[in-house]
């Protein structure tokens, strides 16, 4: 039972950081299309991003990240898992960063 849950973390996490990429991937093409849509308009080309859910992606991020680095570093996980553990721990750390840019750009908004 032990080895089936530490295989099938490394599973949730490489889940968990494809739909993480697929939100900040939709907010990130709704924002280029209306940025292209009123450019030459109003001036209003951004997208909006809600706090709550700012905030969660970020808290939830990172606990998924450590539970990915405490997993890497305390368990013995057989070559496959180890390596879809390194790959989620690696999209979850572009997804954040790819998030704070867009946050910190002017394509987006928060909202409360």
């Amino acid at each position: 039972m032990k080895n089936v849950i530490k295989n099938v973390i490394p599973l949730a996490l490489l889940t968990s950081a494809i739909i993480q990429w697929y939100g900040i991937g939709e907010r990130t093409y709704h924002a280029w299309w209306m940025w292209y849509k009123f450019k030459d308009t109003s001036g209003d080309g951004y997208t909006t991003v809600s706090m709550e859910m700012t905030v969660e992606t970020y808290v939830l991020t990172l606990l998924l990240i450590t539970c990915g680095l405490l997993i890497r570093f305390y368990c013995q996980l057989s070559l496959v898992p180890r390596r879809i553990n390194v790959i989620a721990i690696g999209m979850l750390m572009v997804g954040i960063a790819w998030l704070t840019l867009l946050l910190m750009s002017p394509f987006a908004v928060i909202v409360h």
